[in-house]
Protein backbone atom coordinates (compact mmCIF):
# COMPACT_ATOMS: atom_id res chain seq x y z
CA UNK A 1 0.00 0.00 0.00
CA UNK A 2 1.23 3.75 -0.26
CA UNK A 3 2.43 5.53 2.55
CA UNK A 4 -0.64 8.94 2.96
CA UNK A 5 -0.53 11.62 4.52
CA UNK A 6 -2.69 11.69 7.99
CA UNK A 7 -2.60 14.69 10.10
CA UNK A 8 0.00 17.51 11.60
CA UNK A 9 0.28 20.22 14.20
CA UNK A 10 -2.36 22.58 14.06
CA UNK A 11 -1.71 23.76 17.84
CA UNK A 12 1.54 24.31 19.33
CA UNK A 13 2.41 26.51 22.08
CA UNK A 14 3.18 29.43 20.03
CA UNK A 15 -0.79 29.32 19.01
CA UNK A 16 0.27 28.21 15.23
CA UNK A 17 1.34 25.31 13.39
CA UNK A 18 4.52 24.73 15.89
CA UNK A 19 5.91 24.81 18.97
CA UNK A 20 8.41 26.81 20.17
CA UNK A 21 10.29 28.30 22.43
CA UNK A 22 13.55 30.91 22.99
CA UNK A 23 17.23 30.57 24.40
CA UNK A 24 15.37 27.13 26.36
CA UNK A 25 16.42 23.99 26.78
CA UNK A 26 13.34 22.06 26.61
CA UNK A 27 9.69 22.23 25.08
CA UNK A 28 6.61 20.82 25.18
CA UNK A 29 2.94 21.09 23.44
CA UNK A 30 -0.24 19.04 23.02
CA UNK A 31 -0.99 20.89 19.61
CA UNK A 32 -1.45 17.38 17.70
CA UNK A 33 -3.81 14.87 17.80
CA UNK A 34 -2.72 11.61 15.37
CA UNK A 35 -6.09 9.99 13.60
CA UNK A 36 -6.54 6.48 14.42
CA UNK A 37 -4.79 4.49 11.17
CA UNK A 38 -1.40 6.26 11.63
CA UNK A 39 1.11 4.44 11.85
CA UNK A 40 4.62 6.81 12.22
CA UNK A 41 4.96 10.11 13.48
CA UNK A 42 7.88 12.72 12.30
CA UNK A 43 9.34 15.16 14.59
CA UNK A 44 11.12 17.93 13.07
CA UNK A 45 13.73 20.38 14.94
CA UNK A 46 14.85 23.51 13.58
CA UNK A 47 16.99 25.04 16.31
CA UNK A 48 19.57 27.64 16.45
CA UNK A 49 21.95 27.86 19.16
CA UNK A 50 22.12 30.71 21.80
CA UNK A 51 25.25 31.09 23.48
CA UNK A 52 26.61 27.88 23.36
CA UNK A 53 26.55 24.82 21.63
CA UNK A 54 23.62 22.96 21.51
CA UNK A 55 23.55 18.73 21.79
CA UNK A 56 21.96 15.77 23.45
CA UNK A 57 18.32 16.38 21.19
CA UNK A 58 15.35 14.01 22.33
CA UNK A 59 12.02 13.86 21.58
CA UNK A 60 9.49 11.47 22.85
CA UNK A 61 5.51 11.70 22.39
CA UNK A 62 3.12 10.40 25.25
CA UNK A 63 6.16 9.77 27.09
CA UNK A 64 7.60 7.49 24.59
CA UNK A 65 10.96 8.01 23.17
CA UNK A 66 11.84 8.19 19.41
CA UNK A 67 14.16 7.55 17.25
CA UNK A 68 16.56 9.81 16.19
CA UNK A 69 17.55 9.99 12.52
CA UNK A 70 19.84 12.32 10.63
CA UNK A 71 21.00 15.48 12.18
CA UNK A 72 23.29 18.34 10.89
CA UNK A 73 24.49 21.45 12.78
CA UNK A 74 26.07 24.18 10.60
CA UNK A 75 28.91 26.36 12.50
CA UNK A 76 28.01 29.50 10.17
CA UNK A 77 26.24 32.12 11.43
CA UNK A 78 24.99 31.61 15.00
CA UNK A 79 24.99 27.79 14.67
CA UNK A 80 21.79 26.12 13.07
CA UNK A 81 20.85 22.76 14.29
CA UNK A 82 18.23 20.79 12.24
CA UNK A 83 17.25 17.28 12.98
CA UNK A 84 14.20 14.16 12.83
CA UNK A 85 13.19 12.00 15.22
CA UNK A 86 10.59 8.98 14.34
CA UNK A 87 8.42 6.91 15.97
CA UNK A 88 6.25 3.66 14.82
CA UNK A 89 2.79 2.99 15.72
CA UNK A 90 2.57 6.07 17.96
CA UNK A 91 -0.20 6.68 20.53
CA UNK A 92 -3.41 8.15 18.91
CA UNK A 93 -5.44 10.75 19.48
CA UNK A 94 -4.89 14.03 21.17
CA UNK A 95 -0.67 13.55 23.18
CA UNK A 96 2.33 15.50 24.25
CA UNK A 97 4.80 16.13 22.05
CA UNK A 98 8.35 17.11 24.37
CA UNK A 99 11.49 17.98 22.85
CA UNK A 100 14.58 18.50 24.97
CA UNK A 101 18.42 19.28 24.65
CA UNK A 102 21.52 20.47 26.41
CA UNK A 103 22.80 24.22 25.87
CA UNK A 104 20.32 27.12 25.06
CA UNK A 105 18.61 27.42 21.85
CA UNK A 106 15.67 29.03 19.68
CA UNK A 107 13.12 26.12 18.52
CA UNK A 108 10.74 25.56 16.37
CA UNK A 109 9.14 22.09 16.61
CA UNK A 110 6.90 20.58 14.20
CA UNK A 111 5.27 17.11 13.10
CA UNK A 112 3.58 15.03 10.21
CA UNK A 113 1.81 11.43 10.83
CA UNK A 114 1.52 9.41 8.30
CA UNK A 115 -0.58 6.44 7.41
CA UNK A 116 0.75 3.13 5.25
CA UNK A 117 4.12 3.34 6.61
CA UNK A 118 6.67 -0.12 6.83
CA UNK A 119 6.85 -0.66 10.67
CA UNK A 120 9.70 -2.84 10.38
CA UNK A 121 12.03 -0.68 8.48
CA UNK A 122 9.38 2.90 8.50
CA UNK A 123 12.90 5.10 7.33
CA UNK A 124 15.28 3.76 4.80
CA UNK A 125 18.54 5.01 6.64
CA UNK A 126 20.86 4.54 4.06
CA UNK A 127 19.11 7.55 2.04
CA UNK A 128 19.17 9.63 4.97
CA UNK A 129 20.02 13.56 3.68
CA UNK A 130 21.85 16.25 5.33
CA UNK A 131 23.19 19.56 3.69
CA UNK A 132 24.01 22.77 4.56
CA UNK A 133 22.04 23.84 1.32
CA UNK A 134 19.33 21.88 -0.27
CA UNK A 135 18.82 18.01 0.05
CA UNK A 136 17.80 15.56 -2.87
CA UNK A 137 15.86 12.65 -1.34
CA UNK A 138 15.49 9.14 -3.51
CA UNK A 139 12.23 7.54 -3.21
CA UNK A 140 9.89 5.01 -5.49
CA UNK A 141 6.89 4.98 -6.19
CA UNK A 142 4.10 4.96 -3.16
CA UNK A 143 6.64 6.04 -0.66
CA UNK A 144 7.06 9.42 1.16
CA UNK A 145 10.44 11.90 2.07
CA UNK A 146 10.11 14.51 4.65
CA UNK A 147 12.61 17.41 5.38
CA UNK A 148 13.31 19.93 7.87
CA UNK A 149 15.47 23.19 7.71
CA UNK A 150 16.69 25.76 10.12
CA UNK A 151 17.65 29.28 8.41
CA UNK A 152 20.00 31.98 9.62
CA UNK A 153 17.13 34.31 9.10
CA UNK A 154 13.34 34.40 7.64
CA UNK A 155 10.68 31.63 6.94
CA UNK A 156 12.28 29.05 4.63
CA UNK A 157 10.33 29.37 1.28
CA UNK A 158 9.89 25.69 0.53
CA UNK A 159 9.10 22.95 -2.61
CA UNK A 160 6.53 20.92 -1.44
CA UNK A 161 3.51 20.64 1.05
CA UNK A 162 4.39 23.01 4.53
CA UNK A 163 3.66 21.11 7.59
CA UNK A 164 4.94 24.05 9.78
CA UNK A 165 7.03 27.12 9.14
CA UNK A 166 7.77 29.79 11.19
CA UNK A 167 10.10 33.07 11.33
CA UNK A 168 9.25 35.42 14.45
CA UNK A 169 12.54 33.90 17.08
CA UNK A 170 14.49 34.81 13.69
CA UNK A 171 15.56 32.31 12.32
CA UNK A 172 13.36 30.77 10.35
CA UNK A 173 12.29 26.84 10.57
CA UNK A 174 10.60 24.83 8.25
CA UNK A 175 9.41 21.43 7.85
CA UNK A 176 7.95 19.89 4.57
CA UNK A 177 6.93 16.61 2.73
CA UNK A 178 6.13 15.10 -0.70
CA UNK A 179 4.41 11.82 -1.22
CA UNK A 180 5.74 9.74 -4.29
CA UNK A 181 3.99 8.67 -7.07
CA UNK A 182 6.74 8.06 -9.91
CA UNK A 183 8.60 5.07 -10.38
CA UNK A 184 11.56 6.58 -9.10
CA UNK A 185 11.09 9.88 -8.89
CA UNK A 186 13.93 11.22 -5.83
CA UNK A 187 13.01 14.59 -4.56
CA UNK A 188 14.88 18.21 -4.11
CA UNK A 189 13.53 19.61 -0.88
CA UNK A 190 14.67 23.50 -1.37
CA UNK A 191 14.24 26.20 0.65
CA UNK A 192 15.10 29.79 -0.41
CA UNK A 193 15.43 32.79 1.89
CA UNK A 194 18.25 33.56 4.53
CA UNK A 195 21.83 33.30 5.20
CA UNK A 196 23.24 29.99 7.18
CA UNK A 197 21.01 26.69 6.99
CA UNK A 198 21.01 23.62 8.19
CA UNK A 199 18.24 20.77 6.29
CA UNK A 200 17.80 16.82 6.48
CA UNK A 201 15.46 14.51 5.14
CA UNK A 202 14.52 10.98 5.28
CA UNK A 203 12.88 8.35 2.93
CA UNK A 204 9.60 6.99 4.14
CA UNK A 205 8.53 3.32 2.99
CA UNK A 206 5.47 1.93 2.05
CA UNK A 207 3.66 -1.51 3.65
CA UNK A 208 4.55 -3.98 1.71
CA UNK A 209 0.70 -5.35 2.82
CA UNK A 210 0.53 -8.95 3.47
CA UNK A 211 -0.83 -10.99 6.64
CA UNK A 212 -4.48 -11.89 6.67
CA UNK A 213 -7.46 -12.74 4.16
CA UNK A 214 -6.99 -11.14 1.01
CA UNK A 215 -10.77 -9.58 0.84
CA UNK A 216 -10.33 -9.76 -3.35
CA UNK A 217 -9.81 -13.42 -2.95
CA UNK A 218 -12.76 -16.07 -2.55
CA UNK A 219 -12.67 -17.33 0.97
CA UNK A 220 -12.20 -21.10 -0.52
CA UNK A 221 -8.95 -20.13 -1.69
CA UNK A 222 -6.90 -18.42 1.06
CA UNK A 223 -4.57 -20.38 2.61
CA UNK A 224 -5.96 -22.83 5.50
CA UNK A 225 -4.46 -25.58 8.35
CA UNK A 226 -6.52 -28.68 8.64
CA UNK A 227 -5.91 -30.45 11.45
CA UNK A 228 -6.12 -34.43 10.58
CA UNK A 229 -7.87 -37.42 13.25
CA UNK A 230 -6.96 -40.46 13.72
CA UNK A 231 -10.72 -42.14 14.79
Amino acid sequence: MAVTFDAAMTGGNDGGDVASTTNGSSVSTAGMTIGGSANLLVVCFSLQDVGSACSGLSATWNGVSMTAGPLLKTIAGNGDTAAIFYLINPATGNQTLAGSWTGSGDLYLGCASFIGVDTTTPIVTADNQTSATNVTIPTANGDATVSCSVRDANDPTVSFTKFYGAQDLNPGGAGQYKLSTGSSDAHTFTYSGGASQATVGVHILASAGGGGNDPDVPLLNQPHTYNVYRM
